[in-house]
């Protein structure tokens, strides 16, 4: 099976520090443990609250 993740955090602040590299992180972990590879990742900096992000799209 493929997978693809999607990586987001809210803030600035948020994309410089920690968020989205562990976020990334746990999901390639999760998905090598269930026997998925792993075809893209993709990353947004928005707010969960509008559903028009780059990355979703």
């Amino acid at each position: 099976m493929r997978a693809v993740i999607y990586a987001r955090v809210s803030t600035d602040d948020q994309e410089h520090n920690y968020s989205l590299p562990s976020q990334i992180e746990a999901c390639r972990r999760y998905a090598s443990e269930r026997g998925m590879q792993v075809v893209a990742d993709v990353q947004d900096v928005a707010s969960g609250a509008i559903l028009e992000r780059p990355g979703l799209a």
